[in-house]
């Protein structure tokens, strides 16, 4: 069963009432009533309200500060956003740097997999393998982030990334 207040959307599921504030989840804010209405349980744990495209896992209703989404109101149909390189098309954006791209105002990102590894100097040293040549080193891991984000988007300016999938590291010995 769902319900609409002021502050947002009531939600009944397996017994237990859960608040999805529209803080946290606006998109429901301007949505219409009929479409809120019309949520189904994909498999256990994850409700989906097909007409809004909203997929949510139970957790992240449970736990909203947990999984950060990003949120930006729907621009109109034929207008142009000034800030970004590109126009929009049906309601679907691609962000000036390639890194995102905004459907029905959720943030859609690209994942890399980071591999970080720590020099005989003492460097954080990142790569991305995905990327040719998708690399760079800092003294604080802090820092490490900034500078592989900011490579990763230089390397989608000039190049697609490489189809793979990572399987995990394995640590074997040899004797010396």
């Amino acid at each position: 069963m769902t319900d609409i207040s002021p502050v947002g959307l009531r939600l009944m599921y397996a017994g237990k009432e859960y608040l999805l504030s529209y803080d946290d989840f606006p998109w429901f804010l301007e949505a219409p009533v009929q479409k809120v209405f019309r949520v189904i349980e994909e498999r256990s744990g994850h409700l989906r309200w097909p007409e809004l495209d909203i997929d949510l896992p139970l957790d992240s209703i449970k736990r909203p500060k947990a999984f950060p989404m990003v949120y930006e109101p729907p621009i109109a149909y034929g207008q142009y956003d000034n800030n970004a390189n590109s126009e929009l098309n049906l309601g679907l954006k691609q962000a000036s740097k390639g890194t995102e791209a905004r459907r029905g105002g959720l943030a859609m990102v690209k994942e890399f997999n980071v591999v970080i590894e720590l020099d005989e100097d003492g460097y954080y040293v990142a790569s991305v393998p995905a990327l040719r040549g998708c690399h760079t080193q800092a003294k604080s891991l802090d820092t490490l982030m900034k500078r592989i984000k900011e490579a990763i988007e230089l390397c989608l300016e000039v190049e697609e990334p490489v189809s793979s999938q990572f399987i995990g590291v394995q640590r074997i010995s040899i004797p010396a």
